[in-house]
């Protein structure tokens, strides 16, 4: 047995009325969480272009907030005139500088990388005012820049030299195959022959002073204005003069006439045949001097430490670069001890 109330008019209405504020309370819930997911989905895009801000302004916490200022309009405007841009503007500058209690939005910027322990293991301390630290850097990089274009410069003049040099060389060898090879004649054709290392005109004055200056090069020392030239007669050797060598009027030479008609028999000591015995084989060495101030020092200094057998030519005045060359001819004439 139950009891049952005859008249339920009125509990159908409060039922109606209950169940009608449950939907809309529903409802709202679920447009409220859709705005809610709206408002993550541009906080996180904001949060994009904060961070690409950052990354182009140091990472500074400033920079990623005035990124998100600048990025996070599309929170608070409803319009697209220019007013309504500068409104949101400022409501988002009011949500990210202000406290909670006078209107902010509670903004918390926090950097998690790079961390503290990052900056103790690999910061540098540099100077926030580097106005002045540009221009030392120009002024470095400007005479770093001199110095290799000098050195440049230094280098073409060497192997301009080289070149010049392994002419002479050629010719020298050239005079000393019709004059019996002999040091003196090699000397000889080398100063008539290296006057392109000196003359600087055409004039008959300039080609006598050029002749004037090889001399020099080849007779004086380097302490007295010489190229520390050195002739060395590479072939024929002294062994190949104990081989072939005959003595006539009290000088001993390797005869050059008939040369075909000789066997090629290699001799005991030099192990050389009378006909390559015959071959003029020289080396010169010669000082080139660095004109280009300042890289001649430097170069001198490092060549001293790297090289100290040739210091004498890196220490002398002007500095020199000790160059060698050689030079391979057939005698047309007696070879002379």
């Amino acid at each position: 047995m139950i009891l049952k109330i005859k008249n339920n008019a009125g509990s159908a209405i409060i039922e109606f009325i209950i169940a009608g504020i449950v939907f809309c309370l529903i409802l709202a819930g679920a447009f409220q969480m859709m705005l809610l997911y709206e408002g993550h989905v541009r906080l996180q895009q904001a949060a994009f272009e904060a961070a690409r801000h950052g990354i182009v302004n140091n990472g500074t916490a400033a920079a990623i907030k005035k990124g998100f200022i600048q990025n996070s309009l599309d929170l608070y405007i409803h319009g697209t005139k220019p007013e309504d841009i500068l409104k949101a503007y400022k409501l988002s500058q009011k949500a990210v500088n202000y406290p909670l209690t006078e209107g902010g939005a509670g903004v918390v910027v926090t950097r998690l990388n790079p961390t503290p322990e990052a900056f103790e293991d690999f910061a540098i301390l540099k100077i926030k005012n580097n106005a002045g630290s540009a221009i030392i850097e120009f002024i470095i990089a400007g005479i770093v820049f001199c110095l290799i274009l000098a050195g440049a410069f230094q280098m073409m003049l060497l192997y301009e030299g080289h070149v010049r040099l392994q002419q002479a060389a050629f010719e020298a060898a050239r005079h000393g195959i019709v004059n019996n090879g002999t040091a003196a004649a090699i000397k000889k054709g080398f100063i008539q022959n290296s006057l392109d290392l000196y003359i600087h005109g055409t004039k008959p004055e300039d080609i006598l002073k050029a002749y004037k200056l090889s001399q020099k090069a080849v007779n004086y020392p380097l302490t007295e204005g010489g190229a520390g030239v050195v002739v060395t007669r590479l072939n024929p050797t002294p062994e190949a003069f104990e081989d072939f060598a005959i003595e006539k009027n009290n000088k001993k030479f390797i005869p050059n006439a008939w040369l075909h008609m000789k066997p090629d028999e290699l001799g005991e000591n030099s192990q050389l045949s009378i006909q390559d015995a015959n071959i003029l084989k020289i080396k010169i060495k010669y000082g080139f001097p660095l004109e280009v101030p300042v890289i001649d020092k430097i170069i001198g200094a490092i060549l001293t430490a790297v090289n100290p057998a040739n210091q004498h030519y890196y220490k002398s005045t002007p500095v020199r670069i000790p160059l060698s060359v050689t030079a391979v001819m057939h005698m047309q004439s007696d070879v002379y001890e």
